[in-house]
């Protein structure tokens, strides 16, 4: 039981750097995506924003 739980934590804790590493990137990427494409669409439509 102790092994196991021990490797379920360092599982976790793996898997808590991996997300940390990749989730940034992806979510930069998918904000200036996304503030790009409501840029795009004003501009498209001539509305402003907000």
């Amino acid at each position: 039981m102790g092994i196991k739980s021990q490797l379920n934590s360092v599982l976790l804790i793996i898997l808590y750097y991996i997300i940390q590493k990749y989730s940034r990137n992806f979510l930069t990427s998918m904000f200036t995506s996304v503030m790009g494409n409501i840029y795009n669409y004003s501009c498209y439509t001539n509305t402003p924003i907000g």
